[in-house]
């Protein structure tokens, strides 16, 4: 509803010939509303030059998605756009590059307690084998 309400705004403004350019800062600032803020993070809109937005994004690979599949990012770009956006020419910025994620803090090492003796491993074991074969006796059980 809203998005259709501004692009009805945005028509009718760019028909009486008050639509703004779209100049770099402009695009800047509303490239978090038209990708949404994760997107935003990961690139940024250069300058758009007659239906071509110029992109750079933080990551090759993020680019070759995008070189390949330009459709739904297309699409979420004209949702919201007042400006017509028919393709898009994407560079690759690696200074957009997020930064690291702080290392998460370390528990202090636990101290295993005393070590078992073979035949306590041995016992575990037993008390392990005589609850598989108990299991397995009941599924016959069920089974029949």
């Amino acid at each position: 509803m809203f998005h259709e309400l501004l692009k009805d705004l945005a028509a009718r403004a760019a028909r009486q010939g008050t639509l703004p350019r779209p100049t770099p800062e402009l695009l800047r600032r509303i490239w978090p509303t038209l990708v949404g803020e994760d997107l935003a993070a990961r690139s940024r809109p250069l300058r758009l030059e007659d239906s071509t937005l110029h992109l750079a994004v933080d990551h090759p690979s993020l680019a070759d998605e995008w070189r390949r599949s330009p459709l739904p990012l297309l699409r979420q770009i004209r949702r919201f756009s007042p400006w017509t956006v028919d393709t898009l020419k994407i560079d690759v910025d690696t200074t957009l590059a997020p930064a690291p994620a702080p290392t998460p803090p370390q528990a202090a090492p636990r101290d295993p307690g005393p070590l078992a003796t073979p035949e306590e491993i041995d016992d575990d074991l037993a008390d392990t084998l005589r609850r598989i074969h108990i299991l397995r006796a009941r599924r016959r059980g069920q089974d029949s």
